[in-house]
């Protein structure tokens, strides 16, 4: 189902935004109980549970990427290769230069970076049409 571009945008506004509220609340409630030192048989698994809000904005993401119409799906794919592609880079360069010395990165990071290499990526995308 194609919705408004304006409405779709409030939809996945609306969805999307409840999910990181969820992320970022499940994430301070881990931070804020977690023990000064673990062992084998603490709660560990409890480390996981701001997974599961991502898991929901991740779909948030892919019913607004098929919500969306042809040009905007394009662009957006465009802009989520060419980020993907400077952030393989940065990290087999940073591969090399971890073997010379350099620290490593969590990867953690990983996520975070690609999604804000894709937001970068739009407007150098949008450019071309």
């Amino acid at each position: 189902m194609k919705l408004g571009f304006t409405q779709g945008i409030r939809q996945y506004t609306l969805e999307f935004g409840t999910t990181m509220l969820a992320y970022f609340a499940t994430l301070m409630i881990v931070v804020s109980t977690r023990p000064d030192g673990y062992s084998e048989s603490d709660g560990r698994w409890l480390e996981l549970l701001p997974a599961v809000p991502l898991i929901f904005a991740f779909w948030a993401i892919i019913r607004h990427y098929k919500r969306i119409d042809e040009y905007y799906q394009r662009l957006f794919s465009e802009a989520f290769a060419l980020g993907g592609m400077i952030l393989g880079l940065f990290f087999v360069v940073w591969g090399f230069a971890e073997n010379a010395g350099a620290p490593k990165v969590p990867t953690i990071f990983f996520g975070p970076a690609m999604i804000g290499l894709w937001g970068l990526c739009i407007p150098i995308i949008r450019k071309r049409y």
